[in-house]
């Protein structure tokens, strides 16, 4: 999905699990843009797809990520109005999130619809048997939405889920938008489930994990660095229990409280995970934004009736 307002020449690339849904909301009903969600004429043949679904009507594929699904259609980027020019010279921007955050994030995604439970160490084995979509949202790396078919970069900024406003505000700024029409304090839609570290409880599920985001790691390594042992991973939770207790937020020693902003098609999920539910191990506050989900009042209508 991807979001564009010709007038300030910008393209929001969203990457699934990180946000998007939020942002994109925002930018369509408050500042111009207008959100694309769609599905090529060659879907299948472009895809390489081995799930030939004709009720299939979106993007979720396994082999390209959003900026070259979209960029390289000539049937989408005439419903777009897009341009090879257009792509190359507006300003691109996107929002990514930690991968190991990410993955459960993903996890609890295909929870919602799966009949049978599976846990989060057999999940992370799965990546040739899901289905596209859920393969999108879990095991496709953020870097191969923002890459052109050389593997460069292409966007003029990454934002970060764990700072969303802050990156968001400088994304505006730097569009000229200095009046903020949306509210970015109503909180709504807190996602309570247990710090993301609680779900690594061994070395393998740990080594599996780091091999599926090999890309996230080399190309975010220096804002997401490699986990490489359990003792590391219990170490996030300490540190991110200080960044919160710094910030003056929720001190709950034994809950992390996350933010969910919306699956794709821009509803929100609201649940909360029983602490009885797994492992006991010590878990430490977040500094994902304290389960802010910063959203202005006009925008519960997202979640309203779920």
């Amino acid at each position: 999905m991807c979001s564009i307002n010709h007038d300030l020449k910008a393209v929001f690339i969203h990457v699934h699990k990180t946000g998007g849904s939020y942002i994109a909301s925002v930018l369509k009903r408050f500042y111009g843009f207008e959100t694309y969600y769609l599905k090529r004429p060659d879907h299948e043949t472009f895809c390489l797809s081995r799930q030939k679904n004709p009720n299939q009507k979106n993007y979720e594929n396994r082999v390209h990520g959003v900026y070259m699904y979209y960029k390289t259609s000539p049937h989408l980027n005439a419903k777009m109005g897009m341009t090879p020019q257009k792509w190359a010279t507006y300003y691109k921007f996107t929002f990514i999130r930690n991968p190991y955050d990410r993955m459960v994030s993903g996890w609890n995604h295909m929870k919602k619809t799966a009949k049978v439970p599976i846990p989060f160490d057999r999940y992370v084995t799965m990546k040739g048997v899901v289905s596209d979509m859920e393969y999108i949202h879990t095991f496709m790396n953020q870097a191969q939405h923002i890459m052109n078919e050389r593997r460069e970069m292409v966007v003029n900024f990454i934002g970060h889920f764990e700072r969303l406003e802050e990156d968001f505000d400088r994304v505006l700024t730097h569009l000229g938008i200095y009046y903020r029409i949306h509210n970015p304090y109503q909180r709504v839609n807190s996602h309570a489930h247990l710090h993301y570290s609680a779900y690594f409880q061994h070395q393998a599920t740990l080594d599996v994990v780091n091999a599926l985001i090999a890309d996230d790691l080399k190309y975010f390594g220096a804002d997401y660095p490699m986990i490489r042992t359990l003792e590391e991973m219990r170490g996030e939770e300490i540190k991110d229990r200080k960044i919160e207790e710094k910030k003056g937020g929720d001190p709950l020693p034994y809950l992390y409280v996350s933010m969910d902003l919306g699956d794709d098609q821009g509803k929100s999920i609201n649940s909360v995970e029983s602490v009885e539910s797994v492992p006991s191990v010590p878990l430490e506050s977040s500094g994902s934004l304290s389960g802010m989900i910063l959203m202005d009042q006009a925008l519960e209508e997202i979640i309203r009736g779920l």
